[in-house]
């Protein structure tokens, strides 16, 4: 999942980067910026459930990997000629 919403962003990015339409360009950051809030949610609804393992191993890793504040940004410039 997350290797095909970079995948997403680089076209996304790309787009922006051919195009002098700001109003396009602020539309993809916008989607991209709702793409990654469900990405990030999915990542610790998955975190939560390895808490509850009974596997004491897989629990420690999943409360390690939520106290690790890892949360991806993409950011486009947008210049509005």
């Amino acid at each position: 999942m997350i290797k095909k919403l970079l995948l997403l962003g680089s076209l996304l990015l790309s787009g922006c980067a051919f195009t002098n339409n700001y109003a396009v360009c602020m539309q993809t950051q916008e989607k991209m910026a709702k793409d990654m809030v469900v990405m990030e949610a999915a990542r610790i609804q998955a975190l939560i459930e390895m808490t509850k393992s009974n596997d004491p191993s897989v629990r420690a890793t999943g409360l390690m990997l939520l106290q690790k504040n890892d949360i991806r940004q993409l950011q486009i410039d947008c210049k509005n000629n």
